[in-house]
């Protein structure tokens, strides 16, 4: 997503029609795997990936990606 530098540019990317209610980075990669774009173990790493970097996500939104 920071690639592609907004919600159009994500869309772009996934040649997809992506739900535009969406609300940042864990609403994405839920939404990603909710509709069978990525898998479990995709969202799983990301989460961790989230986790261990300086990215601020409190430890509800973490669950979400466990």
């Amino acid at each position: 997503a920071k690639d592609a530098g907004s919600l159009p540019g994500v869309i772009k990317i996934l040649g997809k029609r992506v739900d535009s209610n969406l609300t940042g980075t864990v609403g994405l990669v839920r939404h990603l795997y909710d509709k069978g774009l990525i898998s479990e173990k995709d969202k799983q790493s990301i989460g961790y990936d989230l986790e261990t970097s300086s990215f601020r996500i409190s430890d509800d939104l973490l669950r979400l990606l466990r």
